[in-house]
């Protein structure tokens, strides 16, 4: 059945649109990271984060974020400037 269904005209699980579609360029560009997607279904609020823990998913994110590393050596970098080797 599986094999016939590839020539059967019409929409059929071979021939039907992904359920996860790669993101357009545009939308990509927009993101620094690689993962960029688009979201599927409706939206629903999962679980409401403290102030706390917001900061501190944030700072994990710096902290370990490949990506991010050059912006983190540049921020270093001015510091350094602004207040001098031994400070920073």
């Amino acid at each position: 059945m599986t094999f016939c269904s590839r020539f059967i005209q019409g929409t059929t699980r071979f021939t039907r649109p992904s359920r996860n579609p790669e993101p357009s360029d545009m939308i990509k560009d927009m993101y620094l990271f690689n993962s960029a997607g688009e979201s599927i279904g409706k939206g629903s609020t999962v679980a409401q984060f403290d102030n706390q823990l917001l900061v501190q998913a944030h700072r994990y994110v710096l902290r370990n974020c490949d990506e991010l590393e050059c912006f983190c050596r540049e921020f270093l970098d001015e510091e350094k400037i602004k207040h001098g080797p031994q400070q920073v």
